[in-house]
């Protein structure tokens, strides 16, 4: 297979043996640089905005992050360096460095124990190239236990309460929920909306409100948190 990006953002994908077109994706903003996996699974091509990873066979697009950055995968098709933030190729960001300025080139060696940026500017204007050295990988074994991988929505603390009580939620590292909005809302027994406690984009993590009933009457309510195309409900209970 061959891939090819335009100025436009359109990423195209092609079979050798006979010049078939096998899929097109039009990313709609001005295209920076595509590449394959080395097992051939993946594609990933940035555009100003964003880096999306594609099915390389079906066009499919998995995940996206954010930001034009210098890209490169690992040689055991495991990792995909984004300048100074290291992905799984499922998308989950596993390590960041110390965050550079500019993104001209990045590069991960064989043993996954080097990787090198070269950038724009680093500290000061002028071209800089940073050096990291260590076990990569152990690195990454370690801090993926703190990274969430899916949605979830807690029952509130304490439960029943009066007046107030916590709800805790957790927004994962996968596309859906990196660049959807965010909301937790509270509704009465009749469906009547009585507090937005979160409306905004949120980054993956562990998340905790406090909601202070004190104004309300005693009764049975609903919190729902939506982000993306996730959506879950739970219930709770004021006595007051």
């Amino acid at each position: 297979m061959i891939a090819s990006m335009v100025k436009s953002g359109e990423v195209t994908v092609i079979r050798t043996s006979d010049g078939e077109r096998l899929w097109s994706f039009d990313q709609g903003v001005i295209g920076q640089w595509v590449d394959f996996s080395r097992d051939g699974k993946y594609v990933a091509a940035a555009a100003f905005g964003g880096v999306w990873i594609y099915d390389a066979e079906t066009g499919k697009p998995l995940w996206r992050a954010k930001g034009t950055k210098a890209g490169y995968f690992s040689f055991d098709n495991k990792y995909l360096l984004l300048n100074n933030e290291l992905y799984t190729v499922e998308g989950t960001r596993i390590l960041m460095l110390q965050e550079m300025i500019g993104s001209q080139f990045a590069f991960i060696n064989k043993e996954n124990t080097r990787i090198v940026l070269a950038t724009g500017q680093m500290n000061e204007p002028g071209i800089g190239i940073a050096f990291y050295e260590g076990n990569i990988v152990t690195s990454v074994e370690e801090n993926t236990n703190n990274i969430p991988s899916k949605f979830a929505l807690e029952q509130n603390y304490p439960n029943p309460f009066n007046p107030a009580t916590t709800i805790s939620f957790t927004i994962p590292n996968v596309v859906d929920a990196k660049f959807a909005s965010t909301t937790l809302k509270v509704y009465d027994v009749l469906g009547k909306q009585v507090a937005t406690l979160v409306n905004e984009q949120k980054a993956p993590g562990n998340y905790k409100v406090n909601f202070n009933a004190s104004k309300l009457a005693s009764g049975l309510y609903f919190y729902t948190l939506t982000s993306g195309k996730f959506q879950q409900t739970k219930k709770m209970l004021l006595i007051k």
